[in-house]
C-alpha cells in the first residue's frame, strides 16, 4: 500500500508531496487543483509494470493520452508531450512512492517508452531498471543488460516478498472515471464470466434492491434480438440492464470492476456522478468493505460534499483507516495538501463552512 507520493514535472503539477495514505484516500478542491492528475501519476507508474490495461482492453499509455478526451492519441513522442508541465520535456517526469518498509523513484523520460524505476546504486554504470523488460538502462538508453527480479530486488534493496507484492499493486491498478463506465456494453462484456464465476453477482443483485429499488432476483444473459444482453429477473418479470437509469448502470459497472480487484489500488473519479445519495450510499459501503476484505487500496477524487460525508461514515463504522485531503495549485504549479479528518468535515459544517471552499479559509 502507498503511503506517500511525490510528483514532479507532471501535467498540472510541477511539485507536490502528500503523506499518510491509508486504506481509503479521498481528494477535494477546486477544478485544476490536480484532483485527477494524482489518479493519473499512479496510473502511469503501473505503466511501468504492466503495459496492458485489461478493462479497456489497451496499452496503458493510449488510455492515458485519450483519458479526458478522445484524440486518438497512439503515444508517439509528440503526443507524449501533453503529460509533461507545460509541455517541457527537457526534465523528467518523476514520481516517489512510500511504501511500509521502502520507497521507490520511478522517472520517465525520452530514453525510454515506459516509465523506468531508478536504481538505488548505479552497478556498472546502470542507472535505471524496466520491470516490463527486466532490462538495466544507463542514462542515455543506449545500452542495456537483463536483470532478473532477484538481481533488481537486491538493487533496489527490497525484500524478494515485497518486491513480489509491490509488482501485484502495479499490475493490478484500475482507473474508473466516466469514460469507462459510459462504455457499458464493452466493459460488461469483459468482466461479466469473471464476475459469474465468482458469484460476485450475488453481491450486485443484493446491491440492485438495497440502493435502487429494484426487487432483483438475479442477473443472466438473455438472447434479445440477435444478441445476448444481461437482464435483472424480477418476480414476475425482467427488465434489461441497459434500461436502468445511469446511476444503477454504472454503479454495476463500478462494483463489478471493485469486486475483481485484489491487494492492488482503485483509482475512482468522481464515483458519485448520476448518484442518488441513497445508491450512492450502497455503493460506496460495497466497494469499501470490499476494499478491506481484498486488501484493496481506494483513492477516489470528489467534488462532492455527500460523498465525502458518505465515505467517512462508512469508514468510521467499519473501521476502515481513511485520509482525505482539501488539495490547491499554485500560480506555479506547485500543489499543497491539508488533511482533514470527518471530525474536521462535522466541525466546518457546524460553523457554516462548506469543505469545498476551504481555499477562502
Amino acid at each position: 500500500m502507498i503511503n506517500s507520493i511525490e510528483i514532479r514535472n507532471f501535467k498540472g503539477i510541477k511539485k507536490m508531496k502528500i503523506s499518510g495514505l491509508r486504506k481509503v484516500n479521498l481528494f477535494l478542491g477546486k477544478n485544476n487543483s490536480g484532483k485527477s492528475s494524482i489518479l493519473e501519476s499512479i496510473y502511469l507508474i503501473s505503466y511501468g509494470f504492466s503495459e496492458f490495461d485489461s478493462i479497456n482492453r489497451k496499452d496503458k499509455m493510449e488510455v492515458l493520452l485519450n483519458r479526458r478526451c478522445e484524440r486518438g492519441l497512439k503515444g508517439g513522442k509528440r503526443d507524449t508531450e501533453i503529460l509533461w508541465y507545460n509541455y517541457e520535456k527537457s526534465k523528467p517526469i518523476q514520481f516517489k512512492l512510500g511504501f511500509n518498509n521502502f520507497h521507490i523513484e520511478i522517472e520517465l523520460s525520452d530514453i525510454h517508452e515506459h516509465p523506468l524505476v531508478i536504481l538505488n546504486e548505479e552497478k556498472y554504470g546502470y542507472k535505471y531498471w524496466c520491470a516490463i523488460h527486466k532490462r538495466s538502462y544507463v542514462s542515455d538508453g543506449s545500452s542495456s543488460e537483463t536483470t532478473s527480479l532477484d538481481s533488481a530486488s537486491s538493487l533496489l534493496k527490497i525484500k524478494k516478498r515485497e518486491m513480489s507484492d509491490l509488482l501485484k499493486y502495479m499490475k493490478g491498478i484500475t482507473i474508473i472515471d466516466s469514460g469507462l463506465l459510459h462504455r457499458f456494453e464493452e466493459v460488461e462484456r469483459r468482466i461479466w464470466e469473471e464476475v459469474f464465476k465468482r458469484r460476485i453477482d450475488k453481491e450486485i443483485v443484493s446491491l440492485l434492491r438495497d440502493g435502487y429499488g429494484l426487487n432483483a432476483e438475479n442477473i443472466t444473459y438473455v438472447p434479445f434480438g440477435d444478441k445476448n444482453v444481461l437482464m435483472v429477473g424480477l418476480p414476475r418479470s425482467s427488465v434489461r440492464l441497459d434500461d436502468l437509469g445511469d446511476g444503477s448502470r454504472m454503479s454495476f459497472l463500478m462494483t463489478s470492476i471493485s469486486l475483481l480487484s485484489e491487494r492492488s489500488a482503485l483509482l475512482l473519479e468522481e464515483p458519485e456522478s448520476h448518484q442518488h445519495p441513497l445508491g450512492l450510499y450502497k455503493t460506496m459501503d460495497l466497494i469499501l468493505k470490499s476494499a478491506k476484505k481484498r486488501n484493496n487500496q481506494i483513492l477516489i477524487t470528489t467534488h462532492s460534499l455527500e460523498l465525502s460525508k458518505i465515505v467517512s461514515k462508512i469508514c468510521s463504522e467499519s473501521e476502515i483507516e481513511l485520509s482525505m485531503f482539501f488539495l490547491e495549485r499554485d500560480n506555479k504549479g506547485v500543489v499543497s495538501a491539508r488533511k482533514l479528518s470527518g471530525e474536521d468535515l462535522e466541525n466546518l459544517e457546524k460553523i457554516g463552512i462548506d469543505v469545498r471552499f476551504l481555499y477562502a479559509f
